[in-house]
Order: C-alpha cells, then sequence, then structure tokens
C-alpha cells in the first residue's frame, strides 16, 4: 500500500494529466488507474477530500465513448468509486451531471460483463439496486448473451431489466452478428508521452467505413473515401490505402485491367477530434477495397466479411500482411477481448506474441470466447470462411443490375425480353435456386423447381437412408432445403447416418450454389457408469425452426451413437456453432416445438426411450437454453460428470410388465407426441423398436395433468390376432389404467408422482 507521501504524489500527476490536451479516453485510462488506488486503500475517510476532487473529473470526461472496451479491471474500480460516493451522504450529488455519470458506467460494467460471458456478474450488477432475489445459480449455466435475455424474462425480472437486456441484444446483434461489405472492425491505439519520458498506451475498436464516389464526367477522378474525411497526401496511411487498393485490384482479373477505374483515397475518423495515423488498419482497408469494388464493377462472385472480427495488419502492394509494432499490439488485443468481437485477425509474424497476450486475459476471464486468426496475404484470406462470406449472385439478378448500368445493354436487355416471346428464354430463365433432390449412386442430384440440375454432392458412399425418410415425419428427412439464412435463396442442411463403427457422421450446410458453408462432425466420447461410447455418430433427425423476431433458422439435430446408444440433440446456429447440447441416454424418436407457457419462448419436447430406465420416456425443456442431460432413476447408470438441468421436466412412463402380449419385455419408447395446442399433447407409447404393437395413448394438458390413457386400435387387434381374445376380456380395464397410470416426473430436481385428473 502506498505511503501518504506516495500517494498523494499520485493524485498530482493525476491531476497533471487530466489537464492535458489528450483524449477523454486516455483521461478515463488515468481516473480507473487512480480509482484503483483509491479502492484499494483501507480506511476511506482519509479520502474525502480525494473524492472531492475527483468528482468532476468523473462527470466531465466519463463517457460510453470513453468507456467502451476498455479492461474491465479499470472500469470497476471506477464503479466502486462511484458507488461509494453515491452512497456515502458526504458529497454534493444532485446535480443531473453524477446520475447521468453513475448510470453510464454501471451500463458499461454491465455490458463488459456480458462481452466476457460472466453473467453471474453481470446480473449481480444489474439487479443491484433493484428489490428483487434473482437465482444466480441460473446464469452460471448459461453460455450467451441471448440465453442470459431469455433467463431474465423467465425469472420475471423487473421490467426496466428487461428492456435493458433487449436494448443491448438488439444493439450486440447489430455490431456483431451477419456480414458487412462496407464496414470493418479495426483496433486503434492513442500514445501519449509525457514531458519526463513516460509513456502511456491505451486502444479501442472503431468501425471503418468505405464509399466509392464515382465522377460521372472524369472517371479518372473517382473517389474512395475511408470514413468520409480527407487525408493528407503525405501521411502514411495515405500510402496504405492505395497499396490496399493495388493488393485488392490484383485479386481479380478484371479489377487488376489498366482499363478499369482508378481512383484518389481520402481517410478519417470524423467523430474524433484528434488525427489518427499508421498502417496497421491497410489490410482491413484491403478488405473492404475488395468487396466494394466487386460490388462496383458487378462481379458474380462477391464478399462480405464477418462482423464479429477485428483486423489488424499492414499491407503491401503484392498482397502480402504486414506484421504489427509490438508497441501497443497488447492494448489492441485488449481493446477486441474486451469488445463483444470474438476473434482477431493478425499477421503470422505476430501470433506467437499475440497468443500469450490472449492466454494471459483469459487466465482473468476463462468464459470469454475469443481466437486468433493468423494469415499470411490477402489471397489466402479469401478461402478463410471464419473470416470472409462468399456468395455468388444469381444470374439473373446480376444480369438485372448490369443492364441497368450501360445503356447499350438496356437496349439489348429489351431486344432480348422481345426475342423471348417467340423463342422463350429457358437459359436466360434458367432458375439456380435448389429446390429437390434425387439418389444416383453415391451422389446427390440437386435439381430446381422445374427438375434441371444444378449441382451435385459426392457422398462416397449410397445414400439409402435419404430415399427411405419417413413421409409422415419431415424432421426425418437428413436433405432438407429451404432459405435458411434470409438472403433469398434455398440452402441445403444434410447429414449422413451409416451404420458402421469406422464411419462418423457428418452435419453440412451447403450454399444455393453448392458451395460447403460448414460441415460438423467432431462428436464427444462419452461414458454411463464407466462404460465408454465412442464418437462415432449417425444423424437421426434435423429440426429447423426460426424463432420469432429471428432472421435465421437455428437446427435442432439429432445425433444417435452407432450401434446404440447414446443420443444427443445438439442445436446450431445458421453459421455451424453449438448453441445448445442435451444427452440422452437412449433413442429420441421424436420432437415438437410449442410454447407451453406462453411467454413468447419455445419449449422442446421430445419423446424417446431411456435405456438405463427401459422404458418410454419425455423430456421437456426450453428450447433456447438447455443443457445437460437426464436425471437418475433409483440405482440406474448416470452420464459421467453429466448435469442435470433446473429447467428440465423428464417424465418417465411405467414398463407394460404383464400387459406385454409378445413375453419379451421390451423396453418401451415414444414414437409420437402430437400436440393440442388448445388443451394439452398426446404421447404415444409403444412396444420395441417398431409400432407393429400398437400404442398407449396418453393425454396431458399443459400443466402435465394426465387427462386420460387409452389403446389404439392397432393395439386392440395385434393383441386378438396373438391371443384369439379381446384385450379387456383378459384383463380388468380400471386395473390396467391405474396401473400404467403410475407416471413419474422429474421436475425443480426431484422426482414425484404425476397428477391424474379426474
Amino acid at each position: 500500500m502506498l505511503s501518504l507521501t506516495e500517494f498523494e504524489t499520485s493524485f498530482q500527476t493525476f491531476q497533471f494529466r487530466i489537464g492535458l490536451k489528450i483524449s477523454d479516453r486516455l483521461k478515463t485510462r488515468f481516473i480507473g488507474e487512480f480509482c484503483l488506488l483509491l479502492t484499494q486503500r483501507e480506511n476511506p475517510v482519509l479520502n474525502q477530500s480525494y473524492y472531492e476532487e475527483i468528482l468532476p473529473p468523473l462527470q466531465q470526461h466519463l463517457s460510453n465513448e470513453s468507456l467502451s472496451y476498455q479492461p474491465i479491471e479499470l472500469i470497476l474500480p471506477i464503479y466502486q468509486t462511484l458507488n461509494y460516493i453515491k452512497g456515502s451522504g458526504l458529497f454534493d450529488i444532485k446535480s443531473a451531471g453524477f446520475e447521468v455519470c453513475f448510470e453510464t458506467v454501471k451500463q458499461q460494467l454491465f455490458s463488459s460483463y456480458i462481452y466476457l460471458s460472466e453473467f453471474e456478474k453481470a446480473i449481480q450488477i444489474a439487479c443491484e439496486d433493484q428489490e428483487t432475489n434473482p437465482n444466480l445459480q441460473r446464469f452460471t449455466q448459461i453460455t450467451s448473451f441471448e440465453q442470459f435475455c431469455i433467463e431474465v424474462k423467465q425469472q420475471k425480472l423487473p421490467e426496466s431489466l428487461i428492456e435493458n437486456c433487449d436494448q443491448t441484444l438488439e444493439a450486440f446483434n447489430a455490431e456483431t452478428m451477419g456480414y458487412s461489405g462496407d464496414s470493418v472492425w479495426i483496433p486503434l491505439v492513442e500514445k501519449f508521452e509525457e514531458p519526463f519520458g513516460e509513456e502511456h498506451i491505451v486502444g479501442t475498436i472503431y468501425p471503418l467505413g468505405i464509399d466509392l464516389e464515382p465522377r460521372q464526367t472524369n472517371r479518372d477522378a473517382d473517389v474512395i473515401t475511408f470514413n468520409n474525411h480527407p487525408l493528407d497526401h503525405d501521411d502514411l496511411v495515405m500510402y496504405q490505402a492505395q497499396d490496399a487498393i493495388k493488393a485488392a485490384r490484383d485479386q481479380h482479373a478484371s479489377l487488376r485491367s489498366q482499363s478499369s477505374t482508378r481512383y484518389s483515397v481520402s481517410f478519417g475518423f470524423p467523430s474524433l477530434s484528434y488525427s489518427i495515423a499508421g498502417s496497421s488498419f491497410g489490410f482491413g482497408m484491403a478488405m473492404l477495397v475488395l468487396c466494394s469494388l466487386e460490388r462496383d464493377a458487378n462481379l458474380r462472385a462477391q464478399h462480405s466479411v464477418s462482423k464479429s472480427i477485428a483486423i489488424t495488419g499492414g499491407i503491401d502492394l503484392t498482397g502480402n500482411i504486414r506484421n504489427v509494432s509490438g508497441l501497443g499490439l497488447k492494448e489492441k488485443i485488449k481493446a477486441a477481448f474486451y469488445s463483444p468481437l470474438t476473434s482477431m485477425l493478425i499477421p503470422f509474424e505476430n501470433m506467437l506474441a499475440s497468443q500469450e497476450i490472449v492466454n494471459e486475459l483469459r487466465e482473468l476471464h476463462p468464459f470469454k470466447k475469443f481466437t486468433l486468426i493468423p494469415e499470411k496475404s490477402l489471397a489466402t484470406v479469401l478461402d478463410n470462411q471464419k473470416v470472409l462470406h462468399h456468395k455468388n449472385i444469381a444470374l439473373m439478378e446480376w444480369v438485372k443490375i448490369h443492364l441497368t448500368k450501360f445503356k447499350i445493354f438496356q437496349i439489348l436487355m429489351i431486344i432480348l425480353f422481345a426475342v423471348a416471346l417467340t423463342i422463350g428464354m429457358t437459359k436466360l430463365a434458367f432458375d439456380d435456386n435448389p429446390s429437390d433432390f434425387k439418389i444416383e449412386g453415391e451422389s446427390v442430384l440437386l435439381f430446381n423447381k422445374t427438375d434441371q440440375f444444378l449441382w451435385s454432392v459426392e457422398m462416397g458412399h449410397t445414400p439409402e437412408y435419404l430415399e427411405s425418410d419417413s413421409p409422415q415425419k419431415p424432421i426425418y428427412r437428413r436433405l432438407q432445403i429451404h432459405d435458411y439464412d434470409g438472403d433469398g435463396k434455398n440452402e441445403v442442411i444434410l447429414g449422413t447416418a451409416i451404420k458402421q463403427h469406422e464411419f462418423n457422421g457428418h452435419l453440412t450446410f451447403l450454399e444455393s450454389d453448392g458451395s460447403v458453408k460448414w460441415t460438423f462432425s467432431d462428436h464427444p466420447v462419452v461414458s454411463y457408469g464407466g462404460v465408454e461410447y465412442t464418437n462415432n455418430y449417425g444423424v437421426g433427425f434435423i429440426y429447423p425452426f426460426r424463432h420469432e423476431n429471428a432472421m435465421t433458422h437455428d437446427f435442432y439435430v439429432r445425433f444417435s451413437h452407432m450401434p446404440w446408444f447414446p443420443n444427443r440433440l445438439v442445436r446450431f446456429d445458421v453459421d455451424g456453432n453449438i448453441l445448445n447440447e442435451f444427452i440422452h441416454p437412449g433413442g429420441i424418436y421424436d420432437m415438437e416445438m410449442y410454447d407451453i407457457d406462453q411467454d413468447g419462448e419455445y419449449e422442446i419436447l421430445i419423446g424417446g426411450t431411456n435405456n438405463a430406465f427401459n422404458s418410454a420416456a419425455v423430456a421437456i425443456m426450453p428450447s433456447r437454453t438447455y443443457s445437460g442431460t437426464t436425471p437418475q432413476w433409483e440405482n440406474t447408470r448416470q452420464l459421467d460428470g453429466g448435469t442435470v438441468d433446473s429447467n428440465l421436466i423428464y417424465i418417465k412412463f411405467p414398463h407394460w410388465g404383464e400387459y406385454d402380449m409378445t413375453g419379451t419385455q421390451a423396453r418401451t419408447h415414444v414414437n409420437d407426441i402430437h400436440l393440442n395446442s388448445s388443451e394439452g399433447f398426446i404421447v404415444s407409447v409403444v412396444l420395441g423398436g417398431s409400432t407393429e404393437t400398437g400404442s398407449y395413448l396418453y393425454s396431458f394438458d399443459w400443466d402435465l395433468n394426465l387427462l386420460g390413457l387409452s389403446v389404439s386400435d392397432g393395439f386392440l387387434g395385434k393383441y386378438h390376432k396373438l391371443t384369439g381374445h379381446h384385450f379387456f376380456s383378459d384383463y380388468e380395464q380400471d386395473e390396467w389404467r391405474t396401473k400404467m397410470s403410475e407416471i413419474e416426473v422429474w421436475q425443480k430436481g426431484e422426482w414425484s408422482h404425476l397428477f391424474t385428473k379426474d
């Protein structure tokens, strides 16, 4: 701890720095460092004069812009200082400025915890002054901000907090979701050297934007504008911009030609009152130029950049990425790490030093998902699907855009349409949107809606399972075609399911042109009661679902272990990221989605068989926050290391026992869940591995009361065929109903008997 003299010296230094003509971001860094010293002193009474002195700078220099992406270890002591000032009653804080300052810092601290996936701390900050008692344990199990917002609603926390979460999530998604062709995130650092030699560096991330401004009468004077601001011709950034344009042009022959348009360049950060210089965002410039020129030249192959990535690195004329200076590298990485972004593209030569920095940050914040993407050149980045989204413009759309730009082609278009009236436009009107498929040997052939061949997928085996799908259950179709990402074109989701021990099942997402966007086959090895089950799985079903207000679909995929159990229900987004996983010790045969409690969020109902219980079961769980495995029953085996989601509802149906007409005592399974949205749902339970025995039909309301139990005509017919008797002439119906209604349910962490409603 500092002595009084040392502390006073630190305060004098702080006052000197805060009075300098530097940015509020640097001043915020100095404020945070001094607040940290304040919070470390044992007796806050000794600091009263310091609190008085620091109050004006707190209100003057702290803002959303100066606090954004700062290390949370800096924001926290600022918040603690403001909290002490607010609660002590010794200071004049009646002005609106203090309340605005306090709420700004609190909101930024909340957002920072969200960005770091430290959701328990985030909810503690959010509810600190609320008259509520959230279930903190639930927030320790959450893995995404989307799940966090759902949990806030499910716990019925204050409306102000729900509204704040929705607004923050909306901003979060707008900043990081999807791809962009006119903006990228670049890390910046601001340096300040004091008169006595000490240097200070503070980092941030900033959106670098681009705009192409063609001059209709003089194309040689066309302008590329970066962030809509002029730039001195002798600035280093100007040279980087020119190199970036040259490197981007060289990626396409049509852009490389000498006859193509040349551009002058301007660049700047209009919202900042101070200048930015350097070359470390040259590569970000090159990527933006490439995307913009592809659109401007109306190329069919066009790229856009992931909005969840920060990009640093210079560039030379040939497109190679130049390494960045080690001075300031740590601050750049920290700014990206403490932001909502999840990765950072860096020059390959900086990878070793950068990874050490990330490792240090992960020791402080182990839940943050953040990866480094080392690259060597612009050419190699074009093949990296984690960075760039590649899309071929549909032929007809490309033709329309092209013809609107040139008068001569507009005339030709009119002529072509006139000719089409007499001889047709079969080729020009060719539809390249997938609509149907056929199996031919070891290939899957994709066709458009007029049965014209588009492209094929080589499987390496005969995919008979794609032809034998049950037409009654669309989810069992392991190849499905639809516009899943909302771009107006159909994509294909394809799952493999070969029952061979050496084959590992794949889930593949293909774009409308047949290019593979992502493939998943990285299955886990799990064990039950010490018995290990390999990572060999096949795709059992695919359930695409678009949640309310979502722009894209999610995929709920059942992976079935080959040849036995367990089954896994995994939720993917359209980019192939795993969002949730549920491990079931047996088969899953049916799945339905319904908003059971009418709170705007759907629940999942899955039916199957539990091998550990040797009987049919139904699991009910939230569709966007589920996790874990099934509960244990008496002395049955349990997934090693598995936990049970506290929101899980699990229904265990009784064995058929003496009513087993086959005498095999086979386990039962749920083969169908039929929703009756006005009343509840009906569960069909069959014996063994097929539906040939007919089924018991259980009817439930949405409060999980058992409304009734009956048997199907198929069951009665099968029994009569085997025995020559009517089932209820051999067995007393009321006694059968009583025994078969002895249903157990796991809810809120414990087993109980299910209530039968009169």
